[in-house]
């Protein structure tokens, strides 16, 4: 629940691996690997943290995935499949998805592209992507109509096999710059975060995974942590009970 946040002063920065903007974040399901990309590296960048889900203690593996070949300074989110075999990354430019194949799970040093790409034809500035665990369904999020779209992918977890389901949820009454995407692994829960206003809202869904059931529940202010800059991811881990939030 949002309405009970509160900041607990740990903190990372990422400035080590250069003056960058970071837009995408995403962890491991047990919490020792974070994994971030955005504006400038070009690649998928994996850290190692030494106290599951502790973000204070995390360093650099030193290990990435060039994902140059599909898009220079435009990713802009990341979301594993559940086994950890498949890593998709959104983009803006150009406005699409893409897949990446893990032959050792979470590990970033052994991924390639898969070939297999979703054109985002819905929205531009997309912002962010999330999988359904099942591989069926697939969430993009846009900025420019602030909202979330949904689609199926008819083999599950191929992307190449994804098509728009003609659904979508606005996130204007609450967002108009939404950056960062969430759900709950029963897909009860949405998480967005955004930068007009600087906040994270959390949405409820009556139907699990069908967006078009979503109401907005609580907001939470992140402007003392991020001042006038942008927070561009959300993840919650550990049994939903830890909530990350990145920015540029």
């Amino acid at each position: 629940s949002l309405a009970t946040a509160s900041y607990t002063s740990k903190s990372f920065s990422l400035s080590g691996q250069g003056t960058y903007n970071f837009y995408a974040m995403t962890f491991n399901g047990d919490g020792t690997k974070a994994y971030f990309t955005g504006f400038g590296p070009d690649a998928i960048l994996q850290y190692s943290l030494s106290t599951a889900w502790d973000i204070s203690t995390a360093s650099y593996d030193n290990v990435s995935l060039d994902v140059s070949g599909q898009t220079t300074e435009g990713q802009s989110g990341l979301v594993f499949s559940p086994d950890g075999s498949k890593i998709y990354m959104a983009s803006y430019t150009p406005d699409a998805v893409y897949q990446y194949n893990l032959s050792t799970p979470f590990d970033m040093s052994s991924g390639s592209y898969s070939n297999n790409s979703l054109t985002v034809n819905e929205d531009t500035n997309v912002q962010d992507v999330y999988l359904k665990p099942d591989g069926t369904k697939l969430f993009v999020l846009g900025d420019t109509n602030n909202s979330v779209f949904q689609y199926t992918m008819s083999t599950p977890f191929d992307l190449s096999t994804a098509s728009y389901d003609s659904v979508s949820f606005s996130t204007a009454t609450q967002q108009t710059n939404c950056t960062g995407l969430f759900f709950s692994p029963d897909g009860t829960t949405m998480l967005i975060c955004g930068y007009a206003p600087i906040q994270a809202d959390k949405y409820t869904l009556s139907t699990p995974w069908d967006i078009t059931t979503a109401t907005h529940d609580t907001s939470f202010d992140l402007t003392s942590e991020f001042g006038a800059n942008s927070p561009n991811a959300i993840f919650a881990g550990n049994d939903l009970s830890n909530l990350f939030v990145s920015g540029s």
